[in-house]
């Protein structure tokens, strides 16, 4: 495919770095000074409504951090060369840099056409040394990337049919929502999410003394009815591990456990000294239809939790939950449930990862879907003893300057500032300290 028109670009004069051009190689260097910013841009014909693969190899050289200073990103409609913000006048996509063993890196994407005009830019800035050398890009239609949807359902029953029951076992609780799920079977769910230690709440005694292993008979009943309903169960649950306790989240398929996740963050001040011990990474689970992480309850207080899921490449959190202690009246005394600051949590977390949350708290009220954008879909006031939701997994979501928002929250990063993100004493444990 043969480009129409090849330019170089920049925003202003002085901000233009250094190119050249040899035959199908564009090469941009820097022009030693911080403002610099720009590159090639080439224009494609393409057909609106087709899907393309796009692949633009290239060599970078001498520059500190590759990826936020050289990048490649598909414009659709036409801009001029001395613009770079693009505002409502065009649908642009990033393509996303791979790395190669071999020094032989690329930027690709699979994209479908909004507009029968293709600008590829090339971009360098950020940097006042190095150069990045791209080749032409390779341009060939293909099969559009499906849209994927998956029904949740997320049970909990009712606040009222929950403390009606008679729980006293592990066993009666096995049963309460094991009917519950076979209930909710009737609206064909792909994923159903259960409550905190589903299993073991409202039983009596030492939680080190109710915990049970994964091969446990509850265990294997909700594995029958994953099976019989082809669905997927989050059953969390305390979980015995040799000589250790976890709090835990079962993801059970219809063949049976598919993955297991550790709450990271134990309550503070009782479960944090109660023997149980934490979990030490954020596994995301691989399924047909959606890629499924969690966190368990205190796990959400921590705005690490859900990032590490998003980074992990999660398009569905799941949230089995007690309370919140920022979702309450800041007193003492008995706990007051406040709904918006409840609901405000739980849809940053939504926003701020670009991903589904699924929230299935114990008491029902507060029980929610939410979709990328922080919508909520589906609310539980505490009188439903299940509530359910189709959403879409990656939507095409532009609200900023014609970008997708998923590619802006990600893309945005400048991991080499965080160094605080990972330090065991960062400066606010000090400043609390009072020292």
């Amino acid at each position: 495919m043969k480009a129409d028109m090849i330019v170089p670009w920049a925003p202003h004069p002085s901000a233009a770095p250094r190119t050249e051009r040899s035959a199908d190689r564009f090469v941009i260097k820097a022009n030693g000074t911080r403002t610099c910013a720009g590159g090639w841009q080439l224009r494609y014909d393409l057909v609106p409504g087709k899907s393309y693969r796009i692949d633009v190899p290239v060599e970078i050289r001498d520059v500190a951090h590759v990826r936020e200073s050289v990048r490649c990103l598909a414009i659709w409609g036409d801009i001029p060369p001395d613009r770079s913000d693009i505002g409502a006048q065009a649908d642009n996509d990033a393509l996303f840099f791979h790395e190669s063993r071999d020094g032989k890196h690329r930027f690709s994407r699979v994209l479908t056409a909004s507009s029968g005009i293709l600008v590829i830019r090339y971009i360098f800035r950020w940097s006042t040394r190095g150069e990045a050398s791209f080749g032409m890009p390779m341009i060939t239609e293909t099969s559009a990337l499906p849209e994927r949807r998956i029904r949740i359902a997320v049970v909990t029953g009712s606040h009222e049919h929950r403390h009606a029951a008679k729980i006293s076992s592990v066993a009666d609780n096995a049963a309460f929502y094991g009917d519950l799920c076979r209930k909710a079977l009737d609206d064909k769910p792909d994923l159903i999410v259960l409550p905190e230690i589903v299993l073991q709440w409202g039983v009596a005694g030492n939680r080190l003394d109710r915990a049970v292993p994964l091969d446990h008979g509850s265990v294997r009943g909700f594995q029958a009815i994953a099976a019989s309903g082809d669905v997927r169960i989050l059953l969390p649950f305390d979980e015995r591990s040799g000589d250790a306790v976890f709090n835990s989240a079962v993801l059970i398929g219809p063949g049976g456990i598919e993955g297991v996740y550790h709450k990271v963050h134990l309550a503070e001040y009782g479960e944090t000294n109660s023997g149980i011990t934490p979990g030490d990474s954020f596994p995301v689970f691989d399924t047909p239809k959606a890629r499924i992480g969690v966190n368990i309850c205190m796990d959400s207080s921590a705005a690490e939790s859900s990032r590490m899921l998003g980074l992990n490449g999660t398009e569905v959190m799941c949230l089995p939950i007690m309370g919140d202690h920022r979702a309450d009246v800041f007193s003492r005394g008995t706990p007051a449930f406040n709904e918006d600051r409840w609901k405000a949590i739980m849809r940053t977390r939504a926003l701020d990862n670009q991903f589904v949350v699924a929230v299935a708290r114990n008491e029902a009220r507060g029980s929610v879907i939410i979709d990328t954008m922080g919508d909520i879909v589906a609310w539980n006031d505490g009188s439903k003893d299940i509530i359910s939701a189709d959403v879409i997994i990656d939507p095409v979501h532009r609200k900023w300057n014609g970008g997708r928002q998923r590619d802006i929250v990600y893309m945005q990063r400048r991991p080499q500032l965080y160094g605080a993100f990972t330090e065991q004493e960062p400066p606010v444990c000090r400043a609390l300290s009072g020292y």
